[in-house]
């Protein structure tokens, strides 16, 4: 009976194609990719601060997505 059930939902029902079950990224790519934000973020963050001046919102603004990027990378280096 579980088999004319099946049957009749691949019949009636659209295919829903399945996503392979390792697509996520190991660790190790991920602290890449976060290392690489970081140094971006960090960047983003001299240029403004040499523009405009440490108290300016745009270096405020850089320093509050730099805490992020490093809060991140702590989180997922220790691996939570």
């Amino acid at each position: 009976m579980f088999q004319a059930v099946k049957d009749l939902a691949r019949q009636y029902l659209p295919s829903i194609p399945q996503a392979p079950r390792n697509d996520t990224p190991s660790r190790a790519e991920r602290l890449a990719a976060l290392e690489v934000a970081r140094a971006q973020t960090q960047a983003r963050y001299d240029a403004a601060v040499a523009q405009h001046g440490r108290r300016s919102a745009l270096a405020q603004s850089a320093a509050a997505d730099l805490r992020k990027a490093n809060h991140e990378l702590m989180r997922v280096g220790v691996g939570r």
